[in-house]
């Protein structure tokens, strides 16, 4: 299982909120496993969505890769990501990352 970020802390703190409301904690355990499709990933992924933000845009997942899957060579031109493997490994054309890293 990977963690997919985009831009996000695990405080999620949002900068132009009131001081009351600039933090929060979600249940992952309580949110569904759904399926997922980028353009030109391979099929097989999954998400469980802890926060999407559609006023700037910043999302927050939990990603769950196939056993095998190699994530193919891509390039962001308008967002950012990071990954930490908490199980298992992720395979990609550079690198491999495994649990930890």
């Amino acid at each position: 299982m990977v963690v997919h970020r985009s831009l996000l802390s695990a405080g999620l703190l949002l900068a132009a909120a009131p001081a009351a409301n600039r933090s929060f904690t979600v249940q992952s355990s309580q949110i569904a496993w759904e399926a997922i499709q980028p353009p030109g990933a391979p099929p097989g992924l999954s998400q469980r969505l802890l926060h999407d933000n559609k006023q700037n845009g910043l999302t927050s997942a939990v990603v769950k890769f196939p056993k095998g899957y190699t994530e193919p060579r891509h390039y962001h031109t308008k967002c950012g990501h990071s990954i930490y493997v908490l199980k298992g490994k992720l395979k990609a054309p550079d690198w491999i990352w495994t649990s930890g890293s």
